[in-house]
């Protein structure tokens, strides 16, 4: 793929994660008719990129243009995205479990959307997962799904990005520089 296709990559992320920072209910687009004016700053495309992608994952949308963007980053550097294969296999895993998550919060009352905050595929990913954890624990399900989702989303998402366990120990714990000893 190379550089061209890194700067590409590059290019597409930023494009629809601005599509969605400047999304808006009102905008016409294929789920929703209008004839009023769009206010998506990539105009009608934008508009329908952002609703379409929002009503599919909801707000998982955003952690999803984080791996692309890596991934064009790598390739304009480094013409190769190391670990390609098993970034590419964990990148959807992680985009599913996060929207679960979010469907799993409770959307407040000014929720334009049908779907819960984690589009349809998210509110689908729940509920399945819910109605699994539902036969050992039936009280808990709910709680439980949205921990083990998010958990496994965020893990899955971090290894499609290429950080490693170690890097998250390394930021959280670095290393103290070791005393001599005395004598």
């Amino acid at each position: 793929m190379g550089r061209g296709g890194g700067v590409t990559l590059i290019i597409a992320s930023l494009a629809v994660s601005l599509s969605i920072v400047t999304w808006s209910a009102g905008d016409p687009s294929l789920t929703f008719s209008t004839g009023g004016r769009v206010h998506n700053l990539l105009g009608s495309f934008g508009a329908i990129v952002s609703d379409l992608l929002l009503q599919i994952l909801g707000f998982a949308t955003v952690p999803a243009m984080i791996a692309p963007l890596l991934w064009g980053i790598d390739l304009v550097t480094d013409e190769r995205v190391a670990g390609y294969r098993t970034k590419a296999a964990l990148y959807p895993i992680s985009l599913l479990a996060l929207a679960g998550a979010l469907s799993g919060l409770t959307a407040p009352p000014s929720w334009p959307l049908h779907h819960g905050l984690g589009g349809i595929l998210g509110d689908v990913m729940f509920n399945a997962v819910a109605g699994i954890v539902a036969y050992v624990n039936p009280a808990r399900a709910d709680l439980v799904t949205l921990i083990v989702l998010a958990g496994s989303g965020l893990s899955a998402l971090a290894a499609s990005v290429g950080i490693e366990p170690r890097h998250l120990e390394a930021a959280l714990w670095p290393a103290r520089p070791r005393e001599r000893p005395s004598g």
